[in-house]
């Protein structure tokens, strides 16, 4: 509308104020509004309703600038004021389209894109039948708008994804729909307009129009269905139920796609999320096993203050790491692919060493044997749990679809599924040596295993991730407790000296502040207030009659 109107403008068009409407916003705020009122961002909230309200102030003063103009077409001051407060308007409404864009995903921006377009490409075939140049000209330039906003905005979401099937399938929508739709749509309106502004009405094509018009919408469409391939079946069911970030907040830039990870158009997480009730089942109860191990975890590390203690620091990293690995064998949280699992069992093996260098560091001031060789014993554990988890992270599962089933089958040093059983670390009373005893099977590169069922393999990957992390939480809350004792030992030999310049500082945690005195509630004390006034005042000679009646009685 500002184009149009300053174009007026700029060509000395007259313009009549009375019975126009001016309303420059096109529904911006009311859009904004819509936007915020279903979103959880609240600091995006903010700065979309206080752009919102930007734009809601400077109508007013476009329109005026505008008018002034139109009084006085010859004027170069009035002139110069129209420029700026359309250079303002402009700016305005970028800063209120990023905005917004911030508070809005990917998933309902394409979700409400393609349904105005769809209304917009009807309202396109509507004006052609009427005849309405104005209608099809203005209508089929909003349709071109929202194409090429789609595309930009799916070319630069894909910029956070590494390159492969996903990448390729979405891009290739996008190109098929800005180099091959859209040129053959502008074309068809082009001739449909040519036509219809002539003195005497052309014949041509409105099929071609009509069609060419549908190709846009699908083209949309498809696009929509390319970057929707890897969520799973609960994200699109109902997009409340998405882990985000929160979780949201989680980081876009952290999901990787490649070639091996994308299975009929599905990611790993969202295979997982497929797999049979039994199966579900199984997994569940591992997970139910590995919140215990958790909950003790949580006990322990409850109790300290981790300001100078960067060994509980760790270790709440380490639990919520494994929290999400955990998530990802039953299709949910944050991690999608088996990139997003390496990548996790990565930053825990990276916090493990960590861990097992301060461990150290206390061990080798522990003048107490015993005490020096059980740490010591729970770190080994630590290092062989990292291990396990690396192994079962790290090795990919190639799915060939032969005659309509799946066939699963390792590739790698050791199968994808190979299961990790629970390691018996027990502490010998004599010499204080940890005894480690691990069953590992493996299988042949590319043999079939079991039954060749893709579902049990997929379980015994998800067993195996589940009882690999729970072992290592077992051996982290140990390793704290060990530390803890062991720090007692030195601080106690050494004095002073150990207490200055400790590894890690063990302070118990402030508990929550609460009142000495219970405050009464507002509510409480008006209500007694208001029954106090409430009491009836006898008058002494009232008292004295009622007395006076009773002493006669």
């Amino acid at each position: 509308p500002l184009l149009s109107f300053s174009s007026s403008l700029t060509f000395h068009i007259p313009i009549l104020p009375d019975g126009t409407d001016w309303s420059f916003d096109g529904g911006f705020v009311a859009v904004a509004n819509l936007a915020c009122s279903i979103s959880n961002n609240e600091e995006g909230v903010k700065l979309v309703r206080m752009a919102a309200t930007q734009i809601d102030s400077l109508c007013p003063q476009v329109i005026n600038a505008a008018l002034t103009l139109a009084a006085r077409p010859q004027s170069k001051v009035a002139q110069d004021n129209m420029d700026v407060f359309k250079d303002q308007w402009e700016k305005q409404v970028r800063v209120l389209t990023e905005a917004v864009d911030d508070i809005t995903s990917v998933d309902d921006f394409l979700s409400v894109s393609e349904n105005h377009i769809l209304e917009d490409v009807n309202k396109c075939v509507i004006a052609l039948q009427e005849g309405d140049v104005d209608t099809l000209d203005r209508t089929a330039g909003a349709i071109r708008g929202r194409a090429a906003r789609v595309i930009h905005i799916i070319n630069a979401e894909m910029e956070n994804y590494e390159a492969g099937v996903y990448t390729e399938k979405v891009l290739e929508a996008t190109k098929l729909l800005s180099e091959t739709v859209m040129p053959r749509f502008a074309e068809q309106v082009e001739v449909a307009i040519e036509a219809l502004s002539a003195n005497v009405p052309q014949p041509f094509e409105e099929n071609e129009f009509i069609d060419a018009s549908r190709l846009v919408y699908d083209g949309v469409r498809d696009i929509r269905k390319a970057v929707l391939m890897i969520r799973t079946p609960e994200e699109l069911e109902d997009d409340s139920d998405f882990e985000q970030e929160d979780y949201d907040v989680r980081s876009r830039t952290s999901v990787q796609t490649e070639d091996d990870q994308l299975i009929a158009g599905q990611s790993a997480r969202a295979i997982m999320a497929q797999l049979p009730q039994e199966e579900k089942a199984k997994i569940a109860e591992q997970v139910e096993i590995f919140h215990q191990e958790k909950s003790k975890l949580d006990a322990e590390v409850a109790k300290w203050d981790d300001s100078g203690n960067d060994i509980i620091v760790l270790a709440k990293q380490m639990c919520m790491i494994m929290m999400e690995m955990t998530d990802f064998t039953r299709g949910k949280g944050p991690l999608k692919n088996t990139s997003d699992v390496i990548n996790a069992a990565k930053k825990i093996a990276e916090a493990g060493s960590r861990m097992d260098k301060l461990a150290r560091a206390v061990a080798d001031q522990c003048p107490d044997s015993a005490c020096k060789q059980d740490l010591l014993a729970y770190l080994q554990r630590i290092a062989l749990y990292c291990h396990q988890l690396n192994i079962c992270s790290k090795v990919k599962a190639e799915v060939q679809n032969l005659g309509g089933e799946l066939i699963v089958s390792g590739t790698g040093v050791q199968s994808t599924f190979t299961t990790f059983y629970e390691v018996d670390c027990d502490v010998i009373d004599g010499g204080r040596a940890s005894q480690l005893s691990t069953h590992l099977p493996t299988c042949a590169e590319g043999a079939p295993i079991g039954s060749g069922s893709s579902d049990s393999s997929m379980l015994d990957s998800a067993t195996s991730l589940i009882q690999a992390a729970k072992n290592l939480m077992n051996a982290v809350v140990l390793t704290v407790k060990a530390s803890y004792v062991a720090s007692t030992k030195y601080q106690k030999v050494y004095g002073t000296a150990a207490v200055n310049s400790p590894v890690v500082s063990w302070k118990m945690k402030a508990p929550e502040k609460k009142p000495l005195v219970k405050r009464e509630k507002p509510e409480e004390f008006q209500t007694r207030v208001r029954r106090g006034s409430q009491k009836k005042h006898i008058s002494p000679v009232q008292a004295l009659s009622e007395f006076k009646a009773m002493d006669s009685f």
